[in-house]
């Protein structure tokens, strides 16, 4: 596997930290919401606003020594995705970047090395995150925990093999050993985030402005005051909720990506029965981000509630491949560049091979239902004859 190395000077030890960094203290500390929300149902209809609100997330700041001081490097993981998001930058002596960059991830817990949370020197940088980032809990965890090579195995052992990434692993140890779940190999995907063609709004503006959070919640505690977030935010997926969050602290410059956006946004006013269609089919989604995240687990110990669970997630992800081929058939008419690019992933070989694998294991009437009682049903008669494994990954 082949891995990428931001432009930028790497400094010692530092963006190889992240990967123990998270291991350690997630093992250790890392309690409450985050690990709740890990293990809460899958294809529950929780709204992408609720469940953004309820952040996940765990983030690891590592910070550059000697002539590489300014360097910050920075993993975060959302425990209900397969995703790990890196990026490396130098920033000012205000954080403004680091804390746009925390600010736009919304951790639980922001995890350092020990050392670096007892410098003196950088005092100011943790005043600063707990007053602007109230939520997050800043975690030291020893130096040792920092490993290059075990980092690397992480990456090499857990990322799909067309991923690329630096050095740096993230809070896998904590996933395997606390929540006794290993992931299946080559189901991570990794994000070097470079901040090109992006605004960098820092995180004072954002404030000011109501980006994400009205004013009054800081003065009177409210959280039901509106901000431009909460007025805006009519999506449907986790996925939406997260890149509409996203583009409001770091809007686009590319100006290509932009016109096509209003091109597209420009067809569905147009056309308000594909509009309509379309909305339709996604509310009828199971929240597939979360039904991702499950089917990629290896539980240590199997028994009925695993077997259960592999069945239950099985059907979630059959309703959503089933659901596919309506919504490539609803944007059959687009014709914006960025929607007819969308349907044609949607076209997708990969897609109709894994849900062949499904139909292979499972009963094609097989359905998944919200309702608990016939939910059970389901899951009894849903295997198909002489099939004793429905794992697919």
């Amino acid at each position: 596997m082949s891995f990428f190395k931001p432009p930028s000077r790497l400094f010692g030890g530092t963006t190889t930290a992240t990967s123990s960094c998270l291991n350690s203290s997630l093992k250790t500390q890392f309690t409450g919401r985050a690990g709740s929300l890990f293990n809460m149902s899958i294809c529950s209809n929780t709204t992408a606003a609720t469940d953004t609100a309820r952040s996940s997330t765990v983030m690891c700041i590592v910070k550059g020594r000697g002539k590489a001081i300014t360097e910050t490097g920075l993993a975060s993981m959302d425990l209900r995705r397969n995703i790990i998001k890196m990026s490396q930058f130098c920033d000012d002596q205000l954080f403004s970047q680091l804390l746009t960059q925390v600010h736009m991830a919304d951790p639980v817990e922001i995890i350092v090395a020990q050392t670096l949370r007892e410098s003196s020197a950088l005092d100011h940088m943790f005043e600063k995150l707990s007053r602007n980032i109230p939520e997050a809990k800043v975690v030291g965890v020893p130096r040792r925990y920092m490993n290059e090579i075990k980092g690397r195995d992480f990456i090499r052992r857990l990322c799909s093999r067309d991923s690329t990434g630096i050095e740096v692993g993230s809070g896998i140890k904590y996933i395997e050993e606390s929540l006794s779940i290993y992931l299946a190999p080559h189901t991570l995907r990794m994000i070097y985030h470079t901040g090109a063609n992006c605004m960098l709004i820092d995180h004072g503006t954002a404030v000011n402005l109501e980006l994400l959070r009205s004013t009054s919640c800081h003065t009177t505690g409210k959280q039901s005051a509106p901000s431009l977030y909460t007025v805006i935010n009519h999506t449907n997926t986790l996925t939406g909720a997260i890149t509409l969050r996203a583009n409001l602290l770091q809007p686009p410059t590319d100006r290509s990506l932009i016109e096509a956006r209003y091109e597209a946004v420009e067809e569905f006013v147009d056309n308000i029965e594909m509009f309509t269609s379309l909305t339709s089919a996604f509310v009828k989604f199971p929240n597939i981000e979360k039904v991702i995240s499950l089917c990629i687990q290896i539980p240590r110990q199997e028994n009925r509630g695993t077997a259960e669970s592999k069945i239950r997630n099985t059907l979630c992800l059959k309703t959503a491949l089933d659901l596919v081929p309506c919504i490539a058939e609803v944007l059959r008419p687009a014709k914006s560049t960025l929607v007819k690019n969308l349907r044609q992933r949607l076209l997708d070989g990969g897609l109709e091979r894994l849900s062949q694998l499904i139909v292979d294991k499972l009963n094609s009437n097989a359905t998944f239902t919200s309702n608990a009682s016939s939910l059970r049903g389901q899951i009894v008669f849903a295997v198909k004859q002489g099939i004793d494994d429905v794992s697919i990954c």
